[in-house]
């Protein structure tokens, strides 16, 4: 929470610097956010646990009904 309240307020921090210091500048500008969550070792544990569990010939069934591998994109 005190994160994202953080990240809003940098973020209209820098709008209002572009508006008021940059305004005959044209310029394009890129922001990029990376949001991510937190998990501890035994959360994660327990989600395998509780997951469902591909076998290995449904993994090479779907890989090979992919549309990237039809295409022949993985070479890209």
């Amino acid at each position: 929470m005190l994160a994202e309240a953080l990240l809003r307020l940098v973020l209209v921090m820098f709008l209002l610097w572009l508006v008021f210091f940059k305004p005959k500048i044209v310029q394009k500008y890129h922001l990029v956010v990376n949001l991510v969550r937190q998990h501890t070792v035994e959360e994660l544990v327990a989600r395998l646990k509780a997951g469902k569990i591909i076998s290995k010939e449904q993994v090479l069934r779907e890989s090979k009904l992919s549309p990237v591998a039809a295409h022949g994109l993985e070479s890209c």
